[in-house]
This record gives C-alpha cells, sequence and structure tokens, in this order.
C-alpha cells in the first residue's frame, strides 16, 4: 500500500498519481516478462512458482483498485464542493440540473476523472494477467494430470512448450 498512502498524503497530487501510474505499467511490464520466462522451465519448478508470482500481482491489483476507489471519493467531494460553489455564488438562480452540468464539467472534475481512467487502465492490465496466471495454473494442472497418466514423458523433458503444443 505505499502508492496509496503516497497518494492519499499528497491529496491526490496529479504529480503522485503520475508517479505510481508509471510505476505500475512498469511492474506490470515486470511481471509479463516473468510469465513469459515460465516457459522452458520444469513442470515442478513453474508450478511452485506461480502461486507467489500470481500473489504479488493480486496484491498490487488490489493497490491499483484502492487508488481507483480514493480517486472516486475525491471526484464526488470535488463535484460536491461545486455544487455548492455554483448555488452559493449564484445566489440560486441555476436550476438544480444546471448546477449539475457546471459540476460534473467543471474542469478540476474532468481532470480527477481523466486521472482516474489512467488508473482504471492500469488495472484492466493487472486483471488481464491475473487471468493469465489463472489460466497458466490451470493448464499447468492439466499437464501434471497428463504426466501422471502418460508414465513415458520424463520429468526432465516436461516443459511449459507443451502447453502450446497439440497432444
Amino acid at each position: 500500500m505505499r502508492w496509496y498512502n503516497k497518494i492519499v498524503g499528497a491529496g491526490a497530487d496529479p504529480a503522485a498519481l503520475s508517479d505510481a501510474i508509471e510505476y505500475f505499467l512498469r511492474e506490470y511490464g515486470e511481471a509479463v516478462t516473468e510469465v513469459k520466462q515460465l516457459h522452458g522451465k520444469r513442470l515442478i519448478e513453474a508450478q511452485a512458482m506461480i502461486p507467489g508470482i500470481a500473489g504479488y500481482r493480486l496484491e498490487q491489483k488490489g493497490e491499483v483498485e484502492s487508488i481507483r476507489d480514493y480517486l472516486d471519493i475525491q471526484i464526488d467531494a470535488l463535484q460536491g464542493e461545486k455544487r455548492r460553489h455554483y448555488i452559493e455564488h449564484y445566489n440560486r438562480s441555476l436550476g438544480e440540473r444546471m448546477v449539475e452540468k457546471y459540476s460534473e464539467t467543471d474542469c478540476d472534475v474532468i481532470r480527477l476523472r481523466e486521472l482516474r481512467n489512467h488508473i482504471e487502465a492500469v488495472r484492466h492490465k493487472f486483471a488481464a494477467l491475473a487471468r493469465h496466471h489463472e489460466f497458466l495454473h490451470y493448464q499447468l494442472g492439466n499437464i501434471s494430470k497428463l504426466k501422471a497418466a502418460a508414465a513415458g514423458i520424463p520429468d526432465a523433458v516436461m516443459a511449459l512448450d507443451l502447453v502450446n503444443t497439440p497432444l
């Protein structure tokens, strides 16, 4: 929760959010490399590595989701502040619908929503990565069952490359 605490401490400062987005995108790139490195490993080694890798990346996804939720709260608070501003400064001459429209399209609100969308895009990348880990784990389990059923496949040759090889 390192980045979440930084962002909350900075009050959703765009610079802190930008740094967090860059960090998580770098981490995503490393995660993709980790998955590629699993190919070619022995089956037992790959199966042993998956839980740790998946757990760490799910933790990062959770932090990204926490940042997104925090931004949702900040957007709601800012929009409420803008509503009060328009109601108080325009002596109630604006209708309720106009106040709502003005507060939704305020520059600060839109900027915060854009940052939230960037965070959401990063979250989607980590969600896809989690699915990738899930499918990989499923495939490794099936290969293990196949290996147990077919005694002719020696342990030393069993590698993840068999996942892509038709049987």
